[in-house]
């Protein structure tokens, strides 16, 4: 039986990385032999001596961990951060070896800004004992807009295919394939087109909030 924990480091509920880390443990429990799964979410898990503990003997049951977060300029976000250093500060010592896979989402276009998150996690995995299994960077995350990958069609098919590729190299003991990681760099729409979508999505919360027309304010600026 394969025992993998999902860490869910977005602050919200519902958000894109949420799902794309479920979407990977769905295509993993269809590979290979039987799979338990259970997901946590972070955010304020550190703040109580239970949630510690829960994250502790989590982390102890799991054979495999995938952390999916958002990107925060450029780095993982600050309560993941605390988890990471959390796990890391008693290194896993465990006859079984622990397989540890990091799935990071910004919502610019480029999905380079996920590469030192990747980073973060591959020292992370090292310092904490375990295998470094590789992960995936996706860029312009706000297209997916936290619905399944099957609901975005066509524009969806290389991080589905990227998804894909991952879980059954998981699922085979084999860390993320290049292509698999190359598939969900690719943009989801032309950055043209995204950053237009962008721009007015961004106008459109500051018409509902009243603050459009003050869109250049700098409150803290000298007098």
């Amino acid at each position: 039986m394969r025992r993998v924990l999902l860490l869910a480091g977005s602050p919200r509920a519902g958000g894109v990385s949420l799902m794309l880390g479920r979407e990977l443990l769905e295509r993993m429990a269809g590979q290979g032999p039987a799979m338990e799964a259970q997901t946590l979410r972070v955010s304020g898990l550190l703040d109580a001596q239970e949630g510690r503990a829960r994250l502790h003997a989590a982390f102890a049951w799991a054979d495999t961990v995938v952390l999916s977060a958002p990107v925060y300029v450029d780095s993982p976000p600050a309560q993941v951060l605390k988890a990471l250093e959390f796990l890391a500060a008693e290194p896993w010592r465990g006859e079984q070896p622990k397989r540890f896979c990091a799935l990071f989402c910004c919502g610019f276009p480029e999905a380079s800004h996920t590469d030192i998150c990747l980073d973060v996690s591959r020292i992370f995995a090292r310092k904490a004992g375990m295998e470094w299994a590789g992960g995936l960077g996706f860029g312009g995350s706000g297209a997916l807009g936290g619905e399944t990958l099957a609901a975005r069609g066509r524009m969806a098919a290389p991080a589905v295919r990227a998804l894909d590729l991952a879980a059954r190299a998981l699922a085979d003991g084999r860390p993320v394939p290049i292509e698999a990681r190359e598939l969900a760099a690719r943009p989801l729409i032309p950055k043209p087109l995204y950053l237009l979508l962008a721009e007015s999505g961004f106008l459109a919360q500051a018409w509902k909030s009243r603050s459009l027309t003050r869109l250049g304010a700098q409150p803290f600026a000298e007098q």
